[in-house]
């Protein structure tokens, strides 16, 4: 669950709670905060299908982008570094995305509260749901069934039913 790497066109379960007793959302700006910073971070590597952000804990259901997307992200971010796709460890990368957006947040949060420390806990978990899959029954399935049980218990519930690109 902590271990799984972040593979490429691949479909993924990503949830993380708040250290001990804490709330990662206190307010309703807090929502829109995160969201925009998921935005920022993770629209460029992942697809988002569904996600539920409650005050202590989140859920998301994603699909990593493929290699060609995740390598322009990468040169983008990083255009002096060489950018032959057999030097990028897009794991590594997209979980770095994941660090900087929770950095990002946690900054931010710490400062509006009067806070210090760590407000998640270390590591993003995630559970990898299937591998890639090119036949649409299958795809619109998949997707309809996990996004009606696991994201409905919280007050900012989204259902994408279209990607956003």
């Amino acid at each position: 669950m902590y271990n799984t790497p972040l593979e490429p066109g691949t479909y993924y379960h990503v949830f993380n709670h708040a250290v001990g007793d804490d709330s990662l959302f206190r307010q309703a700006d807090n929502y829109r905060y995160f969201l925009e910073r998921y935005r920022h971070y993770m629209f460029p590597v992942v697809r988002t299908y569904a996600y539920c952000l409650m005050p202590n804990h989140f859920h998301i259901l994603i699909q990593v982008r493929e290699e060609n997307e995740l390598l322009a992200h990468f040169g983008t971010l990083y255009p002096a570094k060489q950018t032959a796709s057999l030097l990028v460890d897009y794991p590594a990368f997209v979980m770095q995305q994941f660090s900087n957006l929770f950095n990002s947040y946690a900054k931010a949060f710490n400062r509006r509260f009067d806070r210090k420390g760590a407000l998640f806990l270390n590591y993003v978990r995630r559970k990898q749901c299937c591998q890639k899959l090119t036949s649409p029954p299958y795809w619109i399935i998949y997707i309809v069934i996990p996004s009606t049980t696991i994201f409905t218990d919280g007050p900012m519930t989204g259902r994408i039913h279209r990607c956003i690109r």
